[in-house]
């Protein structure tokens, strides 16, 4: 049909006009006949070559493509999304960009007081350094304590869990009662399931998403059973009763290690401190004793070969220490 309006335009005085233009001129022969015969040869090669399923196929896949680029996001968006679950698992109330300005503050502000006032850029990068790691250091130990104490309240969830199944109430019932009646930071996250739940969610993202803001053993052993049995089926509160027995017998065999190990980690502790205590001690009876450490290149080197000694028996010491269970 295009090709048949084409010449039709081309040898009469009613060209063929695709974008209904009305000032194109009327073609009389000629050149202008042999114009319009290959502008509209020239349209209807374009609208065959973009329909064609290849082209399609080829334009489905560049639109998937950036969908999904555009969900994923670039690095920074990554690093926001991933310093965000930190923060939450630290229970810190507080949003990513807060978080870093007080970070570059605290890890700019004293190696630059450093500089200008004593001018030594060894003590500056130092200072720097340990400003740098100062703050995700205290989020992961928040961390590792808020995850100690959710693992000592998870049994006794579990028991009230159990009673509750067994008096005919649902699970979701269930993870109420252990919102309300429990303390922080059990009864926070389970209240976050729940309005997780209240909001749209299943049972199953809601529980993935608390498995994925506490990294805990116990919580996933017990996520991972309530899922199965919602797709097999089962007798949940026996289920939950033989899993809060089971982490009441791992929390006590870890405290029966961690006394049997107290000894060795305390005199890698105190052997570790020994060196830095002899070097505080002669810096305050014998100054200029200790001073050439400092101020030669040579001393700077020893001191740099015994701080990296020292941390390597220090993490040698925590991995013989450290029984994984």
């Amino acid at each position: 049909s295009f090709t048949a309006a084409g010449l039709f335009g081309t040898f009469t005085r009613f060209p063929f006009n695709p974008s209904g233009r009305t000032n194109l001129p009327e073609p009389i022969g000629g050149k202008d006949s042999l114009f319009f015969l290959n502008f509209n040869t020239v349209l209807l090669f374009k609208k065959w070559f973009l329909y064609t399923p290849f082209v399609q196929e080829f334009r489905e896949i560049s639109k998937k493509r950036n969908r999904e680029k555009k969900k994923q996001g670039g690095f920074f968006e990554k690093f926001g999304s991933a310093l965000y679950v930190e923060l939450q698992r630290a229970d810190m109330k507080m949003r990513p960009e807060e978080f870093l300005t007080i970070w570059l503050l605290v890890t700019v502000v004293p190696a630059s007081l450093i500089v200008l006032f004593l001018q030594n850029s060894v003590i500056a990068l130092a200072v720097l350094i340990v400003c740098l790691l100062v703050p995700m250091l205290l989020i992961k130990m928040k961390q590792k304590k808020r995850v100690k104490k959710f693992e000592s309240q998870l049994s006794d969830a579990l028991i009230i869990a159990c009673s509750c199944l067994k008096s005919g109430l649902s699970f979701t019932q269930a993870m109420e009662t252990i919102a309300k009646d429990m303390d922080d930071p059990i009864s926070g996250e389970f209240a976050l399931v729940i309005k997780e739940m209240s909001m749209g969610a299943s049972m199953e993202e809601a529980l993935d998403k608390l498995n994925t803001r506490i990294k805990s053993k116990h919580l996933a052993l017990m996520v991972s059973a309530v899922l199965v049995q919602r797709q097999t089926g089962g007798n949940l509160s026996q289920i939950l009763e033989n899993i809060s027995n089971t982490i009441k017998e791992r929390m006590k065999l870890q405290q029966e290690l961690k006394s049997a190990t107290a000894s060795g980690k305390m005199s890698g502790t105190v052997v570790g401190m020994m060196p830095i205590a002899i070097l505080l001690m002669f810096f305050v009876v014998n100054k200029d004793f200790v001073m050439p450490l400092f101020t030669e290149n040579l001393g700077r080197i020893f001191l740099g070969v015994a701080a990296g000694l020292e941390v390597t028996c220090f993490l040698i010491i925590k991995k013989i220490t450290t029984i994984k269970m």
